[in-house]
């Protein structure tokens, strides 16, 4: 995690309580969220962590597991690793009934938007919806 803070140049903020990250990956912590390893002779050279969202009330599902992380170390991309790690998350999202993926990109990283695309990721259009978020200085304000 540190590498991927580091890659997107926000290595100031990096600050993991691990313990807390145990916690909930652990199935009994929250059941929604989850963690998967890439490997290679047993060192890790990739992870990702990803969760359920977009719960219908209409159809009492989760719609979509989305993608909070994914990151390949440098010296193991090119390798195939990147498609599994999303391969695992597919299959794990179709066993729990969920059919969409998504994640987020930054606007600026072409070569993941390329290959994103290239595994089949398409665009989200624009919508009537539009996301809106309340800053933990607001939802301050809110509960007061």
């Amino acid at each position: 995690m540190r590498e991927l803070a580091e890659y997107q140049g926000i290595s100031h903020r990096y600050a993991p309580d691990i313990s807390r990250l145990k916690i909930q990956l652990a199935t009994t912590g929250n059941p929604r969220m989850y963690g998967c390893l890439a490997l290679h002779k047993e060192m890790v050279v990739g992870y990702s962590l990803y969760y359920t969202t977009k719960y219908s009330s209409f159809t009492a599902k989760w719609r979509n597991v989305h993608i909070e992380d994914v990151y390949v170390q440098s010296a193991y991309r090119r390798r195939g690793i990147l498609r599994s790690i999303l391969r695992h998350i597919a299959s794990h999202g179709l066993e729990l009934g969920i059919p969409n993926l998504s994640l987020e990109v930054h606007t600026e990283n072409q070569t993941a938007k390329a290959i994103y695309r290239r595994l089949g990721a398409d665009d989200l259009p624009a919508t009537d919806w539009q996301s809106l978020q309340f800053t933990a200085e607001a939802v301050q304000v809110l509960r007061t």
